[in-house]
């Protein structure tokens, strides 16, 4: 299990087909936590160009991702294999109810269950 830190990279070395990753929290207060996929497209400044490459708790499956909601977990399953060439980054996102902050974590946690041999780029961005 990989823990989130502020800022890490793990560089992607080896693309497998398919990758599972899952995000689990732990909250002080009881708070709504949502985690979104975006497909973005470099070639067109790095939005979605159509509802289905944005993956959230009311679209949660195309031909490639699909996410699975639980009780303090998602998980995000991929088929690389899938995806659009055009596809240039997949950014998750994780949001918080408007009430709450990111303090009213307890932990943020990110495992990815890899089939193969493939590593993440983890950028974590926290703004209060």
């Amino acid at each position: 299990m990989k823990k989130m830190v502020k800022g890490e990279n793990i560089a992607i070395d080896d693309i497998s087909k398919k990758v599972t990753v899952t995000i689990k929290w732990k909250t002080y207060t009881n708070m709504d936590v949502d985690v979104s996929i975006f497909m973005l497209q470099l070639l067109y400044g790095n939005k979605i160009t159509d509802n289905n490459d944005f993956i959230y708790f009311n679209n949660t499956k195309n031909s490639s991702i699909e996410l699975v909601n639980k009780n303090n977990s998602s998980d995000i399953i991929m088929d690389l294999s899938l995806i659009e060439k055009s596809i240039d980054k997949l950014p998750i996102v994780i949001t918080i109810d408007k009430k709450s902050s990111f303090s009213s974590l307890e932990f943020l946690d990110i495992k990815e269950g890899i089939i193969g041999n493939l590593k993440f780029k983890l950028m974590v961005l926290m703004m209060d």
